[in-house]
């Protein structure tokens, strides 16, 4: 595991999941996702909504290549998605969809941070 396959794995299983994003927008482009309990408007929640399919993409990319900008940005990602994950709780109640959230990306977080020296310049050399 020091080669980091588990996290570049990761990072091909967040690809996926960012074009299976993308296709869940373009198929039902009029559900809503609520922002801190609130549903903005259409077109504000259609762009917010867009911006998680590139992200996914994007972090997938860095994760396959041990960037390490790909670990910030993944765990800030994570960590607004849980946030407002823990506020849509607070606010709106019970939903299956945000106790997901809620149940796994805190470890997946921990995870990263257990598996972050792989994400310097100097183990990514070593390793290939």
């Amino acid at each position: 595991m020091i080669n980091g396959k588990d996290i570049r794995i990761i990072g091909i299983l967040m690809i996926i999941s960012g074009l299976i994003d993308l296709y869940i927008i373009i198929r039902s482009p009029e559900y809503f996702i609520p922002i801190i309990g609130t549903n903005p408007p259409a077109y504000l929640n259609l762009a917010i909504k867009l911006l998680s399919p590139p992200l996914h993409i994007l972090i997938g990319y860095g994760f396959i290549y041990l960037n390490p900008w790909s670990f910030n940005l993944a765990v800030t990602y994570a960590a607004l998605v849980l946030i407002n994950a823990f506020a849509n709780l607070y606010i709106l109640g019970f939903g299956w969809i945000r106790m997901v959230f809620i149940s796994f990306l805190p470890p997946f977080i921990i995870y990263l941070y257990w598996r972050k020296k792989l994400f310097t310049d100097t183990v990514k050399s070593k390793s290939t």
